[in-house]
């Protein structure tokens, strides 16, 4: 071998070692790099808390570039409560855990310089004791003095923060939040507003409850930006987005999903349910739920010998829940089988313009009791992005 085909060679081979970004495949939602992360689900047990559920989660940089993001936390009637900046060195991953948050009111440093931007944003600063309790009462269902003694979450009647987690690539540090998606400028075409379209966030997640032995984990939601992407698409934050101007994947309205009620799986299998509900939620009365809650669905159970039935009731009416097979809304006759779960829901109000299709994210847990838990997500039947068209 001649020393200039040797030294072709050898930069073929680091080029082969260089990451690449990873291209947009829309209508394929897989956990490969992306814009945004949604965490689909959240708990944690403000009165146990050193044996009851918490959630964890990571965020990874899964390019050598550094990157900022913006973490949100969202009520279970989708009202946005808490926001705060990240920055990501190269190939960088945070960890947090949700009841840090919830009962110390810390998250953990971003590691290495974050820009100019950042300045006063990173670090986050601790939350006071009156903001902890405000949040807590905003994600139980109690009215929060954050919203002058409103409502932002549905009272379960149980001292457990719900909701859900958006997590989304940042070009520079902001206040705003997705919502702000036209007056605060947080969406622009092409990522051009404070939200990046770069693909390089990786996510996944973690219930964990010591005192049930119990421990579940999965990728988070990884929604791709593709700047091809705009008002003709079922996009992510589309509600928020009324030209679709966050050029983020939709997801799914279809699930079909097996469960168990029994044998090994003693402690039988829940139902992770994010919906989307199609319209911008404010803090409310604390005596009803608001606009456009309970949502609505379909549900068909089939055991294993191919027998069906449509269920009565309305097991999923709030943007984000863990409900139990078999409970009040699930009640299979079946202990065996598997679901087919249609989450089209026509909203009074909607600022989706695609009724009455609608986007979801499901995940089945299957759990002994004491003894071991799996958790996976659900079978994706079809997908939102190109409202009435085939996925390209």
């Amino acid at each position: 071998m001649t020393r200039a085909h040797f030294l072709g060679s050898v930069a073929v081979f680091l080029a082969l070692l260089s990451p690449l970004p990873v291209p947009a495949t829309t209508c394929a939602l897989d956990p490969t790099p992306a814009a945004t992360l949604l965490l689909p689900y959240f708990e944690v047990d403000l009165a146990n808390p050193t044996s009851g559920v918490t959630t964890l989660f990571a965020v990874t940089n899964a390019l050598p570039t550094d990157t900022l993001a913006k973490v949100t936390l969202w009520t279970d009637l989708s009202v946005a409560t808490y926001s705060f900046n990240i920055h990501l060195t190269g190939f960088d991953v945070m960890t947090f855990n949700l009841r840090d948050l919830f009962l110390n009111g810390t998250v953990p440093g971003s590691q290495g310089t974050p820009p100019a931007s950042c300045a006063g944003a990173i670090p986050v600063p601790p939350l006071t004791a009156a903001e902890i309790t405000s949040l807590q009462n905003a994600h139980s269902g109690q009215p929060a003095s954050q919203f002058g003694g409103l409502c932002g979450g549905a009272n379960l009647g149980a001292s457990v923060a719900r909701g859900y987690v958006t997590i989304d690539a940042l070009n520079f540090c902001t206040s705003a939040v997705p919502s702000n998606c036209g007056s605060g400028g947080y969406f622009g075409a092409g990522g051009t507003g404070a939200a990046s379209n770069s693909n390089q966030l990786l996510g996944d997640y973690f219930y964990v409850n010591i005192g049930q032995a119990f421990a579940q984990g999965n990728p988070m939601v990884h929604i791709e930006a593709d700047d091809t992407l705009g008002a003709s698409n079922y996009t992510f934050y589309r509600r928020y987005c009324p030209g679709g101007e966050d050029q983020r994947e939709g997801l799914i309205s279809q699930f079909g999903t097996r469960y168990l009620s029994g044998g090994v799986f003693s402690g039988g299998t829940e139902l992770i349910v994010w919906r989307d509900s199609k319209r911008t939620i404010a803090p409310f009365n604390c005596s009803f739920l608001p606009a456009p809650f309970p949502l609505t669905s379909s549900v068909t159970a089939f055991d294993e010998q191919e027998n069906q039935v449509v269920l009565s009731g309305n097991p999923f009416p709030f943007e984000t829940q863990r409900v139990q097979v078999g409970n009040l809304g699930l009640a299979t006759p079946f202990n065996f089988g598997w679901l087919r779960l249609s989450m089209d829901a026509a909203v009074v109000g909607s600022q989706v313009p695609f009724e009455p299709l609608t986007q979801n994210w499901m995940v089945a847990v299957m759990s002994a009791n004491n003894v071991f838990s799996v958790g996976f997500d659900a079978f994706q039947l079809d997908n939102v992005t190109f409202p009435g068209a085939a996925c390209p």
